[in-house]
């Protein structure tokens, strides 16, 4: 009996291990409730913050509410299930690998961009953020580029959507009745309806351009691996 794995078995597992880590300690550290005191303030959890026991559901609810969140458990899932089994890929993981593709890299350009500078993670979260916003998205796109798999299609750029606008439906729906949004830049209640639809428009704009050009590259890998 072998035990040689083959390199895009490991590669698929070495992702959603990362994927994975950063998740899990994220969720650990929010259902035992630590909480550094300076991320305490409002303007910094963006929801208010459920000590206690009696607060782990709203505070489970609110770390979920996080496209980070989406993002990371999106590719540790399906990476997961690439590695069992990277032969066999079903009709809806046709749609589910590019959308977790697309998903996990915009969280780490944006994050990176938009958040980190203004808000930097403090305490054992520095381990978490590392995870799930700078190794995972790297490693995302060096095991896509180099072991695959190529299925991306301009045609079905839609379908890849779908997840991200559930997301977008869901933050505007709860922010609706709580009157807050998990990132600043998405905050309806301060800045109202109009710059919320902005901003999601652009973000939007800019993940048509950042899925283009990753169809792009998988075509072309894609011929070059015939």
């Amino acid at each position: 009996m072998s035990l040689k794995i083959k390199p895009r078995t490991f590669w698929y597992q070495v992702l959603a291990a990362s994927a994975w880590i950063g998740f899990s300690v994220g969720l650990l550290l929010t259902l035992i409730d630590y909480q550094p005191s300076w991320d305490l303030h409002p303007d910094l959890t963006l929801f208010n913050y459920h000590p206690g026991f009696m607060g782990v559901f709203a505070r489970t609810l609110d770390f979920m509410s996080y496209f980070t969140l989406w993002s990371n458990l999106a590719v540790a899932i399906i990476f997961t299930k690439l590695a069992r089994n990277p032969e066999k890929i079903s009709k809806r993981m046709l749609t589910l690998i590019p959308t977790s593709l697309l998903m996990i890299t915009v969280t780490g350009i944006l994050y990176n961009a938009l958040i980190a500078p203004s808000y930097p993670p403090h305490g054992f979260f520095i381990f978490t953020s590392f995870f799930e916003h700078i190794l995972t998205p790297l490693l995302a796109l060096y095991v896509w580029f180099t072991c695959g798999p190529y299925l991306m299609s301009f045609k079905k750029i839609g379908n890849y959507f779908i997840v991200p606008i559930t997301y977008l439906i869901y933050t505007l729906a709860r922010g609706a009745v709580i009157h807050q949004y998990p990132y600043g830049f998405l905050n309806a209640a301060k800045w109202g309806y109009r710059d919320f639809t902005i901003a999601s428009l652009e973000i939007m704009v800019f993940s048509l351009l950042t899925v283009s050009i990753l169809v792009t590259i998988d075509r072309r890998r894609a011929r070059q691996k015939r």
